[in-house]
């Protein structure tokens, strides 16, 4: 029997099986379009795991917009015969958070997934390089804080939508200090933004945290966890791990 663990995030719907404080090796991801959400969260539902309903005794979710609460609940039901369980603030939780309730889930999600991967680590960073770009500090397991940045894409689209400078598809591969042409400085420069805040932001937390390890997750992490050196490993379903953590922390049997 396996428990589905859902992230609802700003762009895609990520869900993986839980078994135990483990995740099956089949993860499953599916962009939205925000305006047919109702559509496209039961499409994915139905195409990737209905099937195995009869496996599932507990469904998780991780929720970033709590507009979608009331029908992500409905749909929950209606298919799986199974209230979900939303993580909350108030949930039961194997960290400490120094932080008012308005820390997103997903950042709660990805702490304790760190946590769970080092839990011989005292000082712990965590960047998810997702539609915002967010900086987790846990120390001593208690979430201290961190900064939300716009993403690569979002700040991709914003400028795009702001000028009239053409689209771009960014490319690791093919940043350079002095781009010639504006394909390449558009790339570049919007690359170079997050990789410049990110290295400031480890440089002076290792300032005050002499142990201080980074990990990162998020649709970008694996490219930039490759350009930043001091960024340690590259774990894509952080978030549904840490979700996983907490849905057995909470389960009543």
């Amino acid at each position: 029997m396996y428990r589905l663990v859902i992230d609802i995030g700003n762009t895609y719907f990520k869900a993986a099986l839980g078994k135990n404080y483990l995740l099956k090796s089949t993860f499953k991801k599916f962009p939205y379009d925000k305006k047919n959400f109702k559509s496209d969260f039961t499409y994915f539902l139905d195409r990737t795991f209905v099937k195995q309903k009869e496996k599932i005794f507990q469904v998780g979710i991780s929720l970033c917009n709590i507009g979608y609460k009331k029908f992500s609940e409905r749909i929950i039901k209606q298919l799986f015969f199974i209230n979900p369980y939303f993580i909350s603030y108030d949930s039961k939780l194997p960290i400490k958070i120094k932080y008012p309730k308005t820390l997103g889930i997903d950042r709660i999600c990805s702490s304790v997934g760190a946590v769970r991967r080092y839990s011989n680590k005292s000082e712990i960073l965590v960047i998810d390089f997702g539609t915002a770009t967010t900086f987790n500090l846990i120390i001593n397991n208690t979430f201290i804080g961190g900064m939300i940045s716009a993403g690569i894409a979002t700040s991709l689209k914003s400028l795009i939508q702001s000028t009239d400078l053409p689209k771009v598809k960014i490319d690791i591969n093919k940043i350079t200090i002095t781009p010639r042409n504006t394909i390449s400085a558009i790339n570049s420069g919007i690359l170079y933004q997050t990789i410049s805040l990110t290295n400031f932001v480890i440089n002076e937390l290792k300032k005050r945290y002499n142990n201080l390890i980074t990990i990162c997750t998020g649709g970008y992490g694996e490219v930039l966890s490759k350009k930043i050196k001091e960024i340690k490993n590259y774990y894509p379903h952080l978030v549904l791990e840490g979700a996983n953590e907490i849905l057995k922390l909470n389960s009543e049997d």
